[in-house]
């Protein structure tokens, strides 16, 4: 094959490729903002296409190429780079990478288990495990389990006008409330500002890095528990942007979150008359796994109580809500990092952080306006 036939080839394959990208593109304000910051960094950013510019460079210097394509060639061929590097700058890695593993670590128990794109979910069945009469179901998953990769564009597309979904299958056991549970007056939540949403554990700006169905998945009563509105909208809202700055300061982390509920036992449930009454988490626990190699990874444990000291300020102290692994398997019955040999584990497990992970905001990547 000549060397032409090679980028004609290659050019095809590309084109094919990121098609979608042509079909569904940005706001004009970032397809604006992309193209005015086209540059050297912006093609180091597009990993995908170091390898392609490496032909280009190749062929304009070697003296077979100076007999098969001229300047005006080569020209058309760097302007095709950049034209796919813009177009796909937002890209995630999902596109390029083996799959997700959501549970990588190894959740136990496994309950009753679904898989979404963005996340792995364990609700809780009928298992009467707290030596109480008759079953002992919340409504709530038990545990929920994501992977976050490093986003490449600028910032997330989103989509709006996502309902909640109720789990037929999983209603029908009995096990999932409708979305009348959560459901209150305008009267009502007026009188009570700071009463319990319908609390995402996987957030849907994050599902969204992959994909707008990723995001409209996080809709499920699967993925969510009752949470105090200001709890919700603050300093847990918070975190989830400070997971996402690791992600993409690491290039991939590993969040496994759910409720607590003090001796098993919740204190209080959503839902009026003949509504599926749905427990209230006392507490809500978060683990961040960064994989440094695959037997030692390093981990922060969180435990936030739904009503806490500092959760009113803008500047949130998330270091005095660090604890052990081992503390949040005590009070769940759960246990975590189960792909891991037992002796690592059990130090990893005991092990409290001092501080957080150092973060800087701008890494934080936001929706796009507009």
């Amino acid at each position: 094959m000549s060397l032409i036939g090679l980028v004609l080839m290659i050019e095809q394959f590309y084109l094919q490729r990121f098609i979608r990208v042509l079909i569904k593109p940005s706001t004009k304000a970032n397809v604006s903002k992309q193209t005015n910051d086209i540059s050297a960094s912006l093609l180091r950013k597009n990993k995908i296409f170091n390898h392609l510019v490496l032909i280009f460079q190749i062929a304009e210097i070697g003296d077979y190429t100076q007999r098969y394509i001229n300047k005006e060639v080569i020209m058309k061929i760097r302007m095709l780079t950049l034209a796919i590097a813009v177009l796909t700058s937002h890209l995630t890695h999902s596109d390029t990478q083996d799959p997700y593993s959501h549970d990588k670590w190894v959740t136990q128990p496994q309950d009753t288990i679904k898989e979404f794109i963005a996340f792995t979910a364990s609700m809780d069945s009928k298992d009467d495990n707290n030596d109480l009469p008759g079953d002992d179901v919340t409504g709530t998953p038990e545990w929920v389990a994501y992977e976050i990769r490093e986003y490449l564009g600028e910032c997330i597309p989103t989509k709006g006008g996502h309902s909640w979904k109720a789990e037929k299958k999983f209603e029908d056991n009995g096990i999932a409330p409708k979305d009348n549970s959560y459901a209150y007056s305008n009267k009502f939540r007026s009188a009570n500002p700071d009463w319990y949403v319908r609390g995402h554990l996987q957030m849907k700006l994050i599902a969204e890095r992959i994909s707008n169905e990723a995001a409209a998945q996080t809709f499920t009563f699967l993925n969510a528990v009752p949470q105090r509105k200001k709890f919700n909208s603050g300093i847990w809202l918070d975190l989830e942007y400070i997971t996402s700055a690791w992600a993409q300061e690491y290039g991939k982390l590993w969040v496994i979150t759910g409720p607590i509920y003090i001796d098993g036992m919740p204190s209080g449930y959503i839902g009026e008359g003949e509504e599926f009454k749905v427990a209230i988490p006392d507490a809500l626990f978060k683990i961040v796994v960064r994989e440094s190699n695959l037997e030692n990874p390093d981990v922060l444990a969180f435990i936030y109580p739904q009503l806490g000291a500092g959760y009113y300020s803008k500047n949130y102290d998330h270091s005095r809500y660090l604890t052990s692994i081992a503390e949040i398997e005590e009070i769940t019955g759960l246990s975590f990092l189960n792909s891991i040999s037992e002796i690592k584990r059990k130090k990893l497990k005991a092990q409290t952080a001092s501080d957080i992970w150092p973060y800087k905001k701008e890494m934080i990547t936001r929706a796009c306006r507009g």
